[in-house]
């Protein structure tokens, strides 16, 4: 789920998109990005999704809030804006209105 939330906040991708709508540069923008962080969650024996630049520390020494992008979040970490969350498929999730417009 996590994954789910961070991955559509990196590619500005909003979770209401039907899959149907997205093009083969969207999807293979979602896997890059999936593999990308999995290798890192593998790496750190975590889930680390954020990048050190953005947070100012490495991701070896990120706490949890500040290795998430849009999980659990109160405020985007892209534009400061608030963050909406709402159950979907069972599972809450959530994204950013402005960053990921539908």
């Amino acid at each position: 789920n996590i994954y789910r939330a961070d991955v559509l906040f990196e590619t500005a991708i909003h979770p209401l998109r039907p899959g149907s709508s997205l093009s083969r540069d969207d999807f293979d923008r979602i896997w890059k990005t999936l593999t990308r962080f999995m290798q890192w969650g593998l790496k750190y024996k975590r889930i680390v999704n954020a990048e050190p630049a953005r947070v100012g520390k490495p991701r070896s020494r990120m706490g949890r809030e500040e290795a998430l992008l849009v999980y659990k979040k109160q405020q985007c970490t892209r534009c400061a804006g608030p963050i909406d969350s709402w159950e979907l498929a069972g599972r809450a999730i959530f994204a950013c209105p402005t960053c990921q417009p539908l």
